[in-house]
């Protein structure tokens, strides 16, 4: 039998989807008549993919194969798309679809049945990528929040962070001691809205209400349904130094600078850390309509006395480019901005500002997914200054546009 060792994957710690994920499987002691093929079986909730392997041994008579799980792990990804089907009706919510788990069985097949071997892994991995000399351990132990640690957001607009946790989140706002709890939560990754969930986190209690809003059943706390929020708000317009406390574990900090917000247009896109960010531009911009004729269809066949045109358009394509601008970010908006550029998923918002649920949109209906639309990033520049730490961002992005062709 073969001394086996897989090595280069963690199942320890949270893996990046869209970084290479690259096994090494080393054995020895192994005659290369006995060992058929290595075959590699891997699940993602319903779906499964099966990669056969053969193996040559190299020049030591050693066999050592490198594998990357990535291609495989996109393949198999809940969503392949990447949209967001999350339905906001309450103020944190389970997201299933931002964490993947994958089981892997690495089975060694030799002519005899009796003889072969199967090892099993589980691989769990966000949504994410990082780049080199930026990585960082994610043991699967840790509760971790999946966007930046300073966020800003537009009062009236969806707004959300996701955090992976195993245990309840509570929200405390350093600055005004204002608190919120909530008991029950999901392990995985939860996201919390700050703005336009099932209410707002801006028009809750304090903490002296806490029995009153929080019960107990079977040592788990829930909110009390009968419980009538205060108008006292958690967060303010402004700074605020938001305490994430999580059980036993450290708790973490994020720094929320809260706008007042103008109309303007509102995007969402899913970010390098594997959750959604937001974010308001100026309402002033340009909306370009591009066209181009696809084909013609020719009827020149009368004498010009008698021809009035000479070709029909039979097909056009067009774009409804719109062009993007934000002036003057500092630091930490530039670096909660700049992932937009290379989103595998933008959406524009449609839906109304200031509508609590996010539900009454601008085509009817109660669907909270009709309160955004797909769109694509076309050309973008983010201009980041070194030496006054204020940046700029200009993008376009291309909306749908039907033809009547």
């Amino acid at each position: 039998m073969a001394t086996l060792l897989i090595t280069g994957v963690d199942e320890n710690t949270f893996l990046n989807v869209y970084n290479n994920n690259v096994a090494e499987v080393v054995f020895e002691n192994i005659i290369p008549e006995v060992l058929n093929y290595m075959r590699v079986t891997i699940v993602n909730g319903s779906q499964t993919v099966i990669l056969q392997v053969t193996y040559f041994p190299d020049v030591a008579g050693e066999y050592e194969l490198k594998f990357n799980l990535k291609d495989p792990f996109k393949s198999l990804m809940t969503d392949i798309k990447n949209n967001d089907s999350g339905v906001p009706n309450q103020q944190v919510f389970f997201d299933d679809d931002l964490l993947q788990t994958y089981d892997v069985e690495y089975g060694f097949i030799y002519p005899e049945p009796e003889d072969n071997l199967y090892y099993d892994f589980e691989y769990k991995a966000f949504k994410s990528v990082e780049q080199i000399g930026k990585t960082i351990s994610k043991p699967i132990t840790d509760p971790y929040i999946l966007n930046k640690s300073d966020l800003t957001f537009f009062k009236g607009y969806p707004f959300d962070f996701s955090i992976y946790s195993n245990s309840s989140i509570a929200l405390r706002n350093l600055n005004n001691g204002n608190y919120i709890l909530y008991g029950g939560v999901t392990t995985g990754v939860n996201r919390v809205y700050l703005s336009r969930g099932l209410y707002l986190l801006d028009a809750l209690d304090i903490a002296t209400d806490f029995k009153a809003r929080i019960i107990s059943i079977g040592g788990t706390l829930y909110d009390n349904p009968c419980y009538i929020f205060d108008s006292e708000p958690i967060l303010r317009t402004g700074y605020n130094n938001l305490k994430v406390e999580l059980g036993s574990f450290d708790p973490k900090t994020l720094n929320i600078k809260l706008i007042d917000a103008c109309e303007g247009i509102y995007l969402k896109w899913l970010n390098e850390e594997g959750s959604w960010s937001y974010w308001l531009f100026n309402s002033i911009h340009t909306d370009d309509i591009k066209s181009k004729v696809l084909d013609i269809y020719s009827t020149d066949f009368e004498s010009i006395t008698e021809t009035y045109f000479p070709s029909l358009i039979t097909g056009k394509d067009a774009k409804n480019i719109l062009n993007l601008s934000y002036n003057g970010l500092d630091n930490n908006e530039y670096e909660q901005l700049k992932s937009i550029v290379t989103a595998p998923r933008v959406e524009l918002f449609i839906g109304e500002k200031d509508d609590d649920y996010s539900r009454i949109v601008a085509n009817g209906g109660d669907d909270y997914t009709k309160a955004w639309m797909s769109v694509r990033v076309l050309d973008g520049t983010i201009t980041k200054s070194t030496k006054i730490g204020i940046h700029d961002i200009k993008i376009s992005i291309d909306k749908n546009q039907y033809t009547q062709s």
